[in-house]
């Protein structure tokens, strides 16, 4: 009996060494994060560079009633690089400047009419030929040096912050759930592991770097509508105490996390899932190679390969579960935008018009409704195909990316440990 008891003792020593010995040092990861972050975004932002482009096209072309733009192409535009979403001031990107003061009718035909070939891959790959030719890798690349300096640090705190959380989990665990306690715990030492580790690891590190990153982004929103409304942005640290200083029941230190709870809803529920499902392919496919090759090992190689699709499988499952949550962010935040552009006056700083107040701002209550109200108002006018919109496409632009990161991340901390 005290020979077992050693036995299991013993196991549960080796097992806590075992995981004290997988948590990565701190610099591998800082490492890895920030070269998969650069990867990932220099991947996906051709892509997103089109979507705008398209986008800018179809409203000169199609301009929306009531609201009067401005000649030079003033105003924001919101470019996701595969890590985060940024919104950008105009004028930092050569392009709608080149565009709109031109009033280049062709160019506009030219893109609408790429615009209808994106559904396939030649329509896009066409695109970035023109892109290309016409304006060298600085068109191909408009806007992606700002957005890394938000989404860098983001990325690297996420996941790093994620192997520190599961690390101290999974220590605990093993530390208080012994074999010999294990019949009295509602789930064994390993399933736990495998299940509620990854879901508390997941969502935990992205409230923790949304949190620590929103106000700064929310700052670097209001520097570039401020830099298309005819004032100077003010400093970082200014623009915090303003923000800070506001009265009313906005105001305070809330007001730091403005417009924070769809990003919430739609980030923390996409970071479980997404966890969950990667953690359960990499142990799959874990097994399937201990089978085959006998315990030996992964090699760089495996490692990358495991990684690469357990991201692409996981990235896929997770941006379909969230979906819903998405279309109610986005189409939350298209009200808020159409509601301030016929509600006010803008001015740029070349004394321009952006939007002008046309019959005053129809009445939206979907800028205005919580999240589960939007989503059953969703669900009853327009039923699943409202709520899961778009979803294929969110599918086929998330998936990727979640793949080259973890790649970079998982490879990066293989080969340095």
């Amino acid at each position: 009996m005290a020979s077992k008891l050693d036995s299991t003792s013993n196991e549960s020593t080796n097992d806590k060494k075992n995981i004290e010995k997988a948590s990565p040092s701190l610099a591998p990861r800082l490492i890895s994060g920030s070269l998969g972050a650069i990867v990932t975004a220099l991947a996906v932002t051709p892509l997103e560079v089109v979507k705008v482009r398209q986008q800018a096209s179809l409203d000169l072309l199609l301009p929306r009633e009531g609201v009067t733009k401005c000649s030079k192409g003033c105003g924001t535009f919101v470019l996701n690089n595969g890590l985060m979403e940024c919104v950008l001031p105009k004028s930092c990107v050569p392009y709608f400047g080149k565009t709109f003061s031109n009033s280049s009718d062709k160019t506009a035909v030219t893109t609408m009419n790429s615009t209808k070939q994106s559904s396939s891959g030649t329509g896009i790959l066409q695109m970035l030929k023109q892109i290309f030719k016409a304006e060298g890798i600085g068109g191909v690349y408009a806007g992606l040096r700002p957005t890394l300096v938000m989404s860098v640090p983001s990325t690297v705190l996420y996941f790093t912050a994620y192997d520190e959380i599961v690390c101290r989990l999974k220590a605990w665990n093993h530390e208080h759930n012994s074999p010999q306690t294990k019949d009295t715990m509602p789930l064994s030492p390993n399933k736990f592991d495998s299940i509620v580790v990854p879901i508390i690891g997941g969502s935990s590190a992205r409230m923790l770097a949304t949190a620590m990153t929103s106000p700064l982004e929310l700052v670097r929103t209001r520097q570039a509508h401020a830099g298309t409304a005819g004032s100077l942005p003010k400093s970082t640290i200014r623009e915090l105490q303003a923000l800070i200083r506001e009265s009313g029941p906005n105001g305070g230190i809330l007001s730091l996390y403005r417009g924070l709870t769809p990003t919430l809803w739609r980030d923390v529920p996409f970071s479980a899932i997404y966890w969950l499902c990667l953690e359960r392919f990499k142990l799959i496919l874990q097994q399937r190679h201990d089978h085959k090759y006998d315990g030996l090992p992964l090699t760089p190689t495996d490692t990358a390969s495991h990684a690469f699709l357990s991201g692409v499988l996981a990235g896929m499952i997770a941006a379909a579960c969230t979906t819903p949550f998405d279309v109610v962010k986005t189409r939350k935040q298209v009200s808020i935008n159409s509601l301030r552009e016929l509600d006010q006056v803008v001015v740029c700083d070349h004394g321009g018009a952006v939007a002008h107040k046309s019959g005053g701002a129809p009445s939206d209550n979907f800028a205005k409704n919580g999240i589960f109200s939007n989503l059953g108002h969703i669900a009853r006018t327009e039923g699943l195909n409202g709520l899961f919109r778009g979803n294929f496409t969110r599918m086929i632009k998330v998936a990727p990316a979640c793949a080259i990161m973890i790649t970079c991340y998982e490879s990066g901390k293989k080969i340095m440990e």
